[in-house]
C-alpha cells in the first residue's frame, strides 16, 4: 500500500551564513543571458515511493527499503543540499541530518546541524528526469539547477510519519543558505 504526505509549507529564502561577496557592477545583456535569480520552492513529500539511498553516508545505493522522497524546485547554481528534523518555522532541531557532503565537511558549521562532518549524516540521493546527480554522493562543482529535482532519503525506523517536520537546507556559492520547511500531515 502506498503511503500519502501531506505537507503543510514555509519557505525562507536568503539566510545568509556570512556577508556575499562584492559583485561586478552590471552590465547590459540580453534577457537570455541573464541568469536567473536563485529561487527555492515548496519541499513536496511524495510518500516511499522509491529506493536510491540507504541509512549511510556514502555514494547513493539501494538498501531494500523504499525511501522518502520529496520534490522540489530549485533555481540556480547549488553547492550542497541538506535535510533536517525542524520545528516548523524551519529552525534545525533533533538529530536526524541527511546531506549530499561527504567526509571532512564541517557540515555542522556551513548548515548549523547537529552533525560536526559529512561522514556523520546520511545520503541524499538526487534525482532529476529519474537521473542520479550524484553518484559519489557529492553534488557536482558548478552544479546549476533551473527546475524541480527529487530528494531520496533512508528512513530504517519508519520515523517519517504525521507530525513531522523537516527543513531542506541548500548552499550557495556565496555562502547563502536558502531553506524550506514542510509538515507531513
Amino acid at each position: 500500500m502506498r503511503e500519502l504526505f501531506v505537507v503543510t509549507l514555509v519557505v525562507l529564502t536568503g539566510c545568509p551564513q556570512k556577508p556575499p561577496a562584492p559583485t561586478a557592477p552590471a552590465t547590459a545583456a540580453s534577457s537570455s543571458d541573464t541568469p536567473r535569480a536563485p529561487e527555492l520552492g515548496p519541499l513536496v513529500a511524495l510518500g516511499r515511493i522509491a529506493d536510491r539511498a540507504a541509512a549511510r553516508s556514502g555514494p547513493p545505493a539501494p538498501d531494500g527499503d523504499p525511501d522518502v522522497v520529496f520534490e522540489v524546485r530549485i533555481v540556480g547554481p547549488v553547492v550542497a543540499l541538506a535535510l533536517s528534523d525542524s520545528d516548523p518555522g524551519g529552525k534545525v532541531q533533533g538529530n536526524a541530518v541527511w546531506s549530499t557532503a561527504l567526509g571532512d565537511t564541517p557540515i555542522g558549521t556551513i548548515f548549523g546541524v547537529p552533525r560536526p562532518l559529512g561522514r556523520d549524516t546520511w545520503t541524499v540521493a538526487v534525482t532529476r528526469d529519474g537521473a542520479l546527480l550524484n553518484p559519489d554522493g557529492v553534488l557536482p562543482k558548478g552544479l546549476v539547477l533551473d527546475g524541480s529535482v527529487r530528494l531520496h532519503i533512508a528512513d530504517p525506523g519508519k520515523g517519517f510519519g504525521n507530525g513531522k517536520t523537516v527543513v531542506l537546507l541548500v548552499q550557495r556559492p556565496n555562502g547563502t543558505i536558502d531553506r524550506s520547511a514542510g509538515a507531513i500531515l
